[in-house]
């Protein structure tokens, strides 16, 4: 019910929707700086760790096109 009214709401001018975006984002790099010390990746669909060589993500099936070939 929580995350329904932020995505109603995260528009709008509200010191508590600020603080929450804030951690959000904050949540997403912590997430990214994970994946990669676990010598993974996120994947392209659904931001789910994904480990190297694998060749699909393991979370929402999605196949893995060489995105650790970069």
């Amino acid at each position: 019910m929580g995350k329904k009214y932020y995505e109603e709401h995260k528009d709008e001018d509200d010191e508590c929707i600020k603080e929450i975006t804030a951690a959000v984002l904050r949540i997403k790099e912590i997430s990214e700086d994970i994946m990669q010390k676990k010598g993974g990746k996120a994947c392209p669909k659904c931001g789910a760790l994904v480990k190297d060589g694998s060749k699909f993500c393991s979370a929402c099936g999605e196949k893995i096109d060489d995105i650790f070939e970069e």
